[in-house]
């Protein structure tokens, strides 16, 4: 193979994983996760909230919260569950008659979780990734 086709072969290769030379790969503990609530209608709402470990089932987190007008709060962190390494746990939201999750790793790609009540009173539980 001739000094030019390596080199181009080469380069290619180079640009085509360039944007992965800087990712913090998906299997990076990062147990500090949030999850936050945030009520953007013009009215009260109470929100159900359960966090599940994912490998077990078990409910390590659940309980009932009233979100006056405007609130957005923290109000649980999967580093309290602490999770053995990277893991899944599943954000289960009920409010106004819907219920509505999301799954999240304890992975450097996951950011934290949101539960939000939107400006027509709907509810949406989704997370940030990488």
């Amino acid at each position: 193979m001739s000094s030019v086709r390596v080199a181009l072969v080469s380069l290619t290769v180079l640009l085509i994983t360039a944007g992965c030379l800087g990712a913090v790969p998906s299997n990076t503990p990062d147990t500090d996760k949030a999850v936050q609530l945030e009520n953007d209608w013009n009215r009260s709402v109470e929100v159900d909230l359960r966090v599940v470990r994912g490998t077990t089932d078990e409910t390590v987190y659940g309980k009932t919260h009233t979100l006056d007008p405007g609130a957005e709060r923290e109000v649980y962190d999967l580093s309290d569950a602490n999770p053995d390494g990277v893991e899944s746990f599943r954000i289960v939201a009920s409010a106004l008659n819907a219920t509505e999750h999301t799954t999240i790793s304890t992975n450097a790609c996951h950011g934290d979780a949101y539960v939000r009540i939107d400006a027509d009173g709907g509810l949406a539980v989704f997370h940030s990734i990488c």
